[in-house]
């Protein structure tokens, strides 16, 4: 809280801009999965849009961090079908697979 004058307080965030931007747009703060989003898209471009296609070691980060989205995207997708599942269909597919065996299958 900063103080105008003897009787007017005005709060000041410290929060970096990204989040004050969005708070302004959206009136709430931002989830972790926004959070990703929106610096992803600030890495695509400001970073790899003038990404020299020669710098080896660059483009290797691109890959890592486009692979690293696609793992989460997908995560997401599978956590979204889990989600639906009813706790009850959950207890009865344990019922139904079959036990494990304890038989060696070694050759020695």
């Amino acid at each position: 809280m900063v103080s105008l004058d003897r009787d007017t307080m005005i709060r000041i965030s410290k929060n970096p801009g990204l989040y004050q931007d969005f708070y302004k747009s959206y009136g709430r703060a931002l989830n972790v999965r926004e959070l990703y989003d929106i610096t992803h898209k600030k890495m695509e471009d400001e970073v790899y849009y003038n990404l020299d296609k020669n710098d080896a070691e660059g483009m290797a980060e691109k890959e890592a961090m486009e692979a690293a989205k696609k793992r989460v995207e997908s995560l997401e997708r599978v956590k979204d079908i889990v989600n639906k599942f009813d706790d009850g269909d959950i207890a009865a597919q344990s019922l139904l697979e079959p036990k494990p065996t304890s038989r060696c299958t070694s050759p020695l």
